[in-house]
């Protein structure tokens, strides 16, 4: 890939820069101590990202409801924060990315859509500081963030994201002049699939971003 001297480096969070080892079925065996089945998580789990997103809150008042049990919502707090520290893992490629970043006194931000709550977590879980942190509820919401980090940064900037359809609604709306968008595939992606619209760079490891 050509090498790039943005303002500034935008960056997804779920499967660009990490990822939940084990997948997210950790989550289903919280609640197994107070008798609810995995597979009424589960249940619940879908429901809360039905409305607002999951975050472990919201889950336990929806296994509540579901079930009819009353659960010790502390004890499942703390359980579930040691899961997720054992569980959510940054790519190797993702260290050494934000690892040249800090060396050469490159700003960058996150931008992920989801549960306000639990994209906070996880990134704090990781000890990551960007310059910014930018929770959008939906997905294709993403490029009015991007529209102000442009003008913050005097453009231009990059960003880079798992999610086809999340980089064609930055396409549509921002032109390659003030960000240039990147794939990256990764083979746990569920979004890898996905066919875009517009066209992107495609990459398969973030060491192939050079700058």
């Amino acid at each position: 890939m050509e090498t790039f001297r943005p303002k500034h480096i935008a960056l997804d969070f779920d499967n660009t820069l990490a990822y939940l080892e084990g997948g997210r079925e950790g989550i289903f065996d919280l609640f197994r101590k107070f008798g609810v089945s995995p597979q009424k998580v589960e249940e619940a789990y879908e429901s809360t990202k039905k409305d607002g997103g999951f975050n472990i809150d919201r889950l336990i008042n929806e296994v509540e409801i579901k079930t009819g049990r009353i659960v010790d919502r502390e004890l499942i707090k703390l359980d579930f924060a040691k899961w997720l520290g054992r569980s959510l893992k940054l790519y190797p490629d993702a260290k050494e990315l934000l690892a040249r970043i800090k060396k050469q006194g490159v700003s960058y931000s996150i931008i992920s859509a989801g549960n306000e709550i639990f994209q906070r977590q996880k990134i704090k879980a990781l000890g990551l500081t960007p310059q910014s942190i930018n929770i959008v509820p939906n997905f294709g919401e993403k490029p009015a963030v991007l529209q102000q980090l442009v003008l913050d940064s005097d453009g231009p900037i990059i960003y880079i994201d798992d999610k086809a359809s999340e980089l064609d609604a930055i396409r549509k709306n921002l032109s390659e002049q003030q960000v240039t968008t990147v794939r990256i595939h990764r083979e746990d992606s569920p979004y890898k699939d996905e066919r875009a619209k517009y066209e992107h760079r495609e990459i398969s490891n973030l060491s192939e971003i050079k700058f």
